[in-house]
């Protein structure tokens, strides 16, 4: 029983604290909130990844004299989806402090990586809908009824459930029938035809 113990806690402390051999130059430990639980839960539970800070090829684009806007907006992906890859979901707080930028410069990189890409980054704004972060809600709705994609492969493309992608649809659709049955007193509103492009 002693040494069951024993070993649950060295596994333990070997979660916590990784081997400092696991970490190439350029990379750091950091606690991020896991991807089972919110972070303002009574019991968050937080999850030691490891995080690329600097990459040879970062290096390599300031010598080639590549925008450092487009750097970082390289670098805030791939720490999202490092930490995605290791079961956590980091914040744009979490990013900033760790590559010394403001939220706001950070969030700026996020948002035209994402339009560069067309692909929604895993964070705790994106799949948990937690923070000052904008709801993808909005996304959702074009991918689906703008752009008449699958919302399976919407839900695939965009990192939400099933669940989710078919509750932002409900939603829309119950506000669209709202604003079109609702008698209009004011010229500045019309009715909610479809989602604006």
């Amino acid at each position: 029983m002693r040494a069951k113990m024993a070993k649950e806690i060295i596994d333990l402390v070997d979660q916590q604290l990784p081997a400092k051999e696991h970490l190439r130059p350029g990379q750091a430990l950091w606690n991020v909130v896991s991807i089972h639980t919110r972070p303002d839960h009574p019991r968050c539970e937080l999850v030691p990844v490891i995080l690329t800070l600097v990459d040879p090829s970062d290096v390599q684009a300031l010598t080639q004299e590549i925008p450092k806007s487009q750097i970082v907006s390289k670098a805030v992906a791939r720490l999202t989806q490092e930490a995605y890859q290791q079961g956590a979901l980091l914040s744009m707080r979490d990013i900033s402090l760790l590559l010394w930028r403001t939220n706001s410069e950070i969030s700026r990189r996020k948002l035209a990586w994402e339009a560069l890409h067309d692909q929604i980054l895993p964070h705790v704004g994106s799949l948990q809908d937690f923070g000052s972060c904008v709801s993808h809600k909005s996304k959702i709705v074009r991918k689906v009824i703008v752009e008449k994609k699958d919302p399976l492969k919407v839900a695939q493309e965009t990192r939400h459930s099933q669940r989710a992608v078919d509750r932002s649809l409900k939603d829309y659709h119950r506000v669209r029938t709202v604003l079109n049955r609702t008698p209009i007193s004011n010229s500045s509103h019309a009715p909610l035809a479809s989602v604006k492009t």
